[in-house]
């Protein structure tokens, strides 16, 4: 009698964990969608039958997860998912996250990692973690990188929205700070941009400091804004080769940070 007891609760238990689950699957299918579903665009998506998606549906609309603005019967995501949206969002440090995982890039690659946030005067290093290769160079915490030559520049001006790159373009704040060199010419900034976000990363070899490569990619936030650029640094081209070991990872390990994927943030 026992047995046959815990048998049911075993059994209620996974009823209510998938049923947890297809819960969760109607959201995300609202997440990705570009606008209002209804139930038989929803039934497509998930290739569930619209009559069986009704019930997740309609609990989901009590709770305030959805909700149905608009008389054609289609249906959108309510103010408690914004509500949850928002309190995720408030608590994703995208620096002391992007800092954690650094130190792991680098422990596994051993090349040396830095990782820079967009400040008043271009784009600047907040954090230098050092690999085995012990390099030495000029820069450190609060370096201005240029926007055309680095590699971390480069992510910035790919990935921070187009009318504000051209904005401090053109306000010369970047020529005195040294994120913009006297002579640039910013006419290569549209092709640039489109490359690095074809690309998801950018690299500079051995062009804004001779002897040293480095690639950088992009931790973007829900609007598609880079937030952080982690870029590895090194003495071989293995660190750019994007058919080898450490680029891919490092890619990855920005995408994983990020909100948005670098792929689809266009």
């Amino acid at each position: 009698m026992v047995k046959g007891t815990e048998t049911s609760e075993k059994i209620g238990t996974r009823r209510g964990i998938q049923s947890f689950d297809i819960g969760l699957s109607v959201l995300e299918a609202f997440v990705a969608a570009n606008g209002p579903l209804t139930l038989t665009q929803l039934g497509e998506t998930l290739g569930m039958p619209a009559s069986k998606l009704h019930r997740y549906v309609s609990s989901l609309v009590s709770a305030g997860f959805l909700d149905q603005p608009r008389r054609s019967g289609a249906y959108d995501l309510g103010p408690r998912a914004l509500a949850v949206g928002l309190a995720a969002l408030n608590r994703n440090d995208f620096v002391n996250r992007a800092a954690a995982a650094m130190e792991d890039l680098v422990a596994r690659t051993g090349v040396t990692g830095t990782m820079a946030v967009w400040g008043n005067y271009g784009p600047t290093l907040v954090r230098w973690e050092r690999g085995t290769d012990a390099l030495t160079t000029a820069l450190g915490l609060g370096s201005v990188m240029d926007l055309f030559t680095s590699a971390t520049g480069r992510i910035f001006a790919a990935y921070l929205p187009e009318g504000s790159v051209k904005a401090f373009l053109a306000s010369g704040i970047g020529v005195a700070s040294g994120a913009v060199g006297a002579s640039e010419d910013f006419s290569s900034l549209d092709d640039m941009r489109s490359e690095i976000r074809r690309l998801g990363y950018a690299c500079a070899d051995g062009q804004y400091i001779p002897g040293l490569f480095a690639a950088s990619a992009p931790v973007l936030n829900w609007q598609g804004d880079v937030e952080v650029a982690v870029t590895l640094v090194g003495r071989s081209k293995a660190v750019t080769d994007p058919e080898g070991e450490i680029l891919p990872l490092l890619v990855e390990t920005a995408r994983n940070l990020s909100v948005l994927d670098p792929a689809s943030s266009d």
